[in-house]
């Protein structure tokens, strides 16, 4: 936001600022992250709603006479001429909509219609769910009755993938789209913000037609690096350590620093060697 130079009126909105991140573990209270010595601009994370910061992305968009925002649109099909694609089909609410475009950009999701991923079905009596729910919670008893069907919940389906390929002639996938993160970490934004790399490589180049494929192609090797290593750490994370202490039957306890200290000296004499 600074390199934009909006940052002043970014923080504006209304949001929450965290200088250090701790977590509870067991009975103690840990401190994981401090970000008051950082040599950024702001020395700590700022959290905002998303409908606030799209909304504040939005405003400063229409500022460019080419920008054009239309609200609950959904894209349902891709229109292809001669193996590329030229354009897409959405759903609104005056009925459907056709766009003509040089370059296509999915980038509303990991269920975006050019995607084609399925979403995973739970196929479980809601009874047992309810059941469940009070299993891990008690104190909900006397609520999880207000869930009447299935259409009471908001199902966030938790994935970690990637595309082979995030382009084809006329078509480039971004963030969720080309690659599903897993809440672990809280990175999937992060990780989705940085695909403006997409917007340096193919500003200037947009502007005289439709782009080669061979420009498109340059998006992937620029961020698949770190989201491969990203989503193995959140695969490791998942599987080594919330699967662990899920299964716990006693309160989890931080290491000790002893260890932490042994840990840190191994992996420095790994460097070394």
């Amino acid at each position: 936001m600074h390199e934009l130079g909006l940052l002043d009126e970014f923080l504006k909105r209304p949001h929450h600022e965290v200088r250090e991140l701790t977590g509870q573990i067991g009975e103690e209270r840990v401190t994981l992250a401090d970000f008051s010595h950082l040599p950024t601009r702001c020395h700590f994370i700022a959290f905002m709603p998303q409908w606030e910061f799209l909304d504040f992305l939005a405003e400063h968009a229409r500022r460019y006479p080419s920008f054009h925002l239309r609200m609950q649109a959904e894209v349902t099909d891709l229109v292809e001429v001669g193996g590329s694609v030229t354009g897409l089909k959405a759903k609104v609410p005056e009925g459907t909509l056709q766009v003509q475009a040089d370059l296509v950009v999915g980038a509303d999701g990991r269920h975006l219609a050019v995607r084609a991923l399925e979403v995973d079905d739970l196929g479980a009596p809601l009874a047992a769910f309810r059941a469940a729910i009070v299993e891990l919670n008690p104190a909900l008893a006397d609520r999880v009755q207000e869930l009447a069907s299935w259409d009471d919940l908001k199902l966030l389906t938790v994935r970690v993938d990637r595309l082979k390929r995030w382009y084809r002639p006329g078509l480039l996938c971004i963030g969720d789209a080309a690659h599903a993160m897993s809440p672990v970490g809280g990175v999937g934004i992060n990780l989705a913000v940085q695909a403006v790399a997409a917007a340096n490589i193919l500003a200037l180049p947009s502007r005289d037609g439709p782009v080669p494929v061979e420009l498109l192609h340059k998006v992937q090797p620029r961020r698949e690096w770190p989201t491969r290593m990203m989503q193995a750490l959140q695969n490791f994370i998942q599987s080594r350590i919330i699967s662990n202490v899920l299964a716990m039957q006693t309160q989890p306890r931080p290491p000790s620093p002893s260890s932490c200290s042994t840990a840190t000296l191994g992996c420095a004499a790994s460097r070394r060697a």
